[in-house]
């Protein structure tokens, strides 16, 4: 097509469901803490993204296989096994036969150490505005959270799980472990992370969500969320559509292709043809609208064991540290421009991501169903 289409409205489903899904609050705080923390940890550790993330899940869990690893981080195994390889090589982590589970070295306990300083830092910033009663009823509002999520889950809904569902209910059930909620227990309101409690919610929800959405959309949960962002964002590149689903550019490709051959997008040319936007269809939006009001319903389940008033405190809080995770964001920000314009002391202006991704960033991935597995940053 070349025609440059209106932009898509959705019809009968409130678009904007940002707000009204507790879900969406919780991963958009997740996701600005993890855009933020990923520099950070890398810079605090020495280690690439993937690696230092091992070294804290191994520091949390150990001892722990590589099966699981690959579960609570939401990658492959193979990779997670190539990685963790190299960490042993590097002496960072000890294995048990080539089988065994990973645990820390005296090397990796170290750089843990570092993990766990940076962690509780970023702590005290998230929860800035927080009082200390506050900080003690949030777990147990979450806990609420927790629970209902759980309903989502019986053993038949297990057994026709897609692969995505068991591995966020495994990723969940190892986050749930109770000598680690002990830990949590027994620290201080201020001493508390906050992330992991979150973290578990959202691998509980991811569960179920995969394979509820799946039976009512007849689409993987790649397709799904591909479609939840075309339809909200209205029209997307494919390079705007892999920044804000965070996801493998070949990955999102394939399922782009097959959206467009079921006739569920559309795309238009732009920049003399060099470039594709993508755009809703009638098919899409119908299956988009069944999708919403799905997440409609389930959001309603979730908060049925709050009151109204426990609904307004957990919203305020999730605002509190969702302010105060974009602060940090800000400061991230900040002083990669400053390093910018040290290593390069000619220059006078810093470059900045092109506007329309730079905002889309801003507002975070709008995925309202299909969540993926999360990992503690």
């Amino acid at each position: 097509m070349s025609d440059r289409p209106k932009r898509s409205v959705t019809r009968g489903v409130d678009l904007d469901l940002r707000h009204r899904l507790v879900a969406w609050r919780v991963l958009n705080l997740f996701n600005l803490t993890q855009r933020s923390g990923t520099p950070a940890y890398r810079r605090a550790t020495g280690l690439a993204d993937g690696q230092w993330r091992i070294v804290q899940k191994v520091g949390i869990q150990e001892p722990v296989h590589v099966g699981q690893i690959a579960a609570l981080l939401s990658r492959d195994k193979s990779q997670i096994s190539r990685a963790a390889s190299r960490l042993v090589s590097r002496g960072v982590l000890t294995r048990a036969g080539r089988r065994g589970p990973l645990a820390l070295s005296i090397k990796g306990r170290a750089i843990f150490s570092q993990i766990v300083r940076l962690a509780m830092a970023r702590n005290i910033a998230l929860t800035d505005g927080l009082s200390d009663a506050e900080l003690r009823k949030l777990p147990t509002l979450l806990a609420r959270l927790q629970t209902q999520a759980r309903r989502f889950i019986s053993p038949r809904f297990v057994r026709s799980a897609t692969s995505a569902s068991r591995q966020a209910l495994a990723a969940a059930l190892l986050t749930d472990r109770e000598d680690l909620r002990a830990r949590q227990r027994d620290a201080k309101p201020r001493d508390r992370l906050i992330l992991p409690d979150f973290i578990n919610f959202l691998n509980l929800l991811r569960s179920s969500a995969a394979t509820a959405f799946g039976r009512v959309t007849g689409l993987s949960e790649v397709e799904c969320q591909i479609v939840s962002q075309v339809a909200e964002y209205g029209i997307l590149t494919l390079i705007e559509l892999v920044s804000t689903m965070n996801r493998d550019k070949s990955q999102v490709g394939r399922a782009v292709k097959r959206l467009l051959g079921l006739g569920h997008l559309a795309t238009y040319k732009i920049g003399g043809g060099r470039h594709v936007r993508l755009v809703i269809t009638s098919s899409g939006r119908r299956i988009y609208e069944r999708a919403a009001r799905l997440a409609l319903r389930r959001n309603a389940q979730l908060v049925a064991g709050l009151s109204r008033a426990q609904q307004a405190e957990l919203f305020a809080m999730l605002d509190r540290i969702t302010l105060n995770a974009e602060d940090l964001l800000r400061r991230q920000g900040a002083r990669a421009a400053q390093r910018a314009v040290i290593f390069c002391p000619g220059t006078r202006d810093v470059p900045t991501p092109m506007p329309r991704v730079a905002a889309m960033r801003s507002r975070n991935s709008r995925m309202v169903f299909g969540l993926r597995p999360v990992i503690l940053s």
